[in-house]
């Protein structure tokens, strides 16, 4: 019989939990979010600003590790915050159908999904630190590869069932039905989530490393080793930049491919399934890279892909969407492999061990505030397009084509950026 030592329990453990997190971000986020505010009545504009609600709530990192010091078990803070925000997330499909006025639906709508994203955010530089204290740094890279690729491959398959579910009532003019089955599915992953957390088992050891980064500290203290550090600023501004070009574009693909694509939420499964499987394609190719050269080296060629992704998303129109969006897709889908991971793990680089929970924190924060303040720019495009009937200068465009040029050239200056700043910078570790 195989015996398993504690740290592989907890790592099993932890990929597990961020396979059920993906699933629920699945279901409220992109298109899924698109079509319950579609349902309410709420414009693209405004839907496309409340998506990026997401982004605003990486401004409550900063909020936790500024105030918020775990007493006891970090992990019965992290998991009961989960929970909390989970149900919130559940009830978003029960909205729709609340015998209220629109914009009192909207309203709550609104409470609920911050709400969620705030308190998921909160918990977020305490899970993670705690979580990845089982993981040694110099396996980070193949790590966070591995705990990716079952995530997409899990969600390739429950996006699929999902989107299929919600069109199938729909087709049948039940939709109310299909929401419906969709909170509840939320509901049933926010317990099994929660199973995940507790099957992580802490030691004497862990416990040491995890409660240090939780020192208290003062405020003077937090920002001196991270804003006012002249080294670890550039990072901040780096994630800053990152999430603009992101901001003010990817919140509007959603009703995009609803909308104008005139997408089915089964086509948009099959394409993210696809778009999965790219990534998973892609994901131990720039782990390894992170692990044998740098984060910031692997993040410059992800990035550069991303820009590539966004070049040829300018082209994409009704007339050819189908399989423009396809070629977008993939492009997006290798950038992500490496992005997502390695704008977290880019920290670990620059920063001691004790001050990590703080550095995620404030980044998080300033980039998603920055994030959600290029959505309504973003948003603002989107209006003025629409109202002019998706003509400028008499030429047809649509604004997701412009924000998808606008997106290219921030992603190139992020590459120069990382290029010439950021490699520069001396690693820590």
């Amino acid at each position: 019989m195989i015996r398993i030592d504690r740290n592989t329990k907890n790592q099993l453990s932890y990929i597990a939990e961020a396979a059920f997190e993906y699933f629920i971000a699945i279901l409220t986020s992109g298109v899924f979010l698109a079509s319950i505010l579609g349902n309410i009545g709420v414009p693209d504009s405004v839907t496309g600003i409340i998506s990026t609600l997401t982004s605003l709530g990486f401004s409550a990192q900063l909020v936790a590790v500024l105030f918020i010091r775990p007493r006891g078990s970090v992990k019965k803070l992290v998991t009961t915050m989960n929970v909390v925000n989970q149900l919130m997330f559940a009830v978003l499909y029960i909205i729709p159908y609340i015998s209220v006025p629109r914009t009192v639906k909207i309203a709550v709508f609104v409470v609920m999904l911050l709400g969620g994203n705030l308190i998921s955010n909160a918990a977020s530089p305490f899970k993670f630190t705690w979580l990845m204290s089982y993981v040694f740094d110099r396996d980070r890279g193949k790590f966070t590869a591995n705990k990716e690729i079952v995530s997409l491959i899990g969600g390739m398959g429950f996006s699929y069932v999902m989107g299929a579910v919600i069109d199938h009532y729909k087709a049948l003019g039940k939709a109310e039905t299909a929401f419906i089955i969709s909170g509840i599915t939320l509901f049933v992953l926010t317990i099994i989530h929660l199973v995940s957390l507790l099957c992580v088992k802490d030691d004497e050891d862990a416990k040491t490393v995890v409660d240090k980064p939780f020192e208290k500290h003062s405020i003077g203290y937090v920002f001196g080793c991270t804003v006012l550090d002249k080294s670890f600023r550039k990072i901040i501004l780096l994630d800053i930049i990152w999430h603009i070009g992101n901001g003010i574009s990817v919140s509007f693909f959603g009703t995009y491919q609803i909308n104008e694509l005139g997408f089915t939420l089964s086509y948009v499964a099959i394409l993210s399934a696809f778009q999965s499987l790219v990534r998973v394609a892609f994901s131990r190719f720039f782990g390894k890279i992170a692990d044998r050269t740098s984060w910031a080296r692997m993040l410059m060629i992800a990035i550069s892909v991303g820009a590539v992704g966004f070049l040829v998303n300018t082209f994409t129109a009704p007339s050819n969407g189908k399989w423009m969006f396809v070629v977008y897709g993939a492009f997006n889908a290798a950038y992500l492999a490496g992005a997502n991971s390695g704008m977290s793990n880019i920290v670990f680089d620059y920063v001691t061990k004790e001050n990590r929970s703080y550095a995620l924190g404030v980044k998080a924060a300033l980039g998603g505030i920055a994030g959600f303040l290029a959505s309504l720019l973003g948003a603002w495009v989107v209006s003025f397009v629409q109202s002019h009937g998706n003509s400028v200068f008499g030429v047809t465009v649509y604004a997701q084509q412009i924000l998808s040029f606008v997106s290219f050239v921030v992603f190139v200056g992020v590459v120069v950026y990382i290029k010439f700043v950021v490699m520069k910078l001396k690693n820590l570790h």
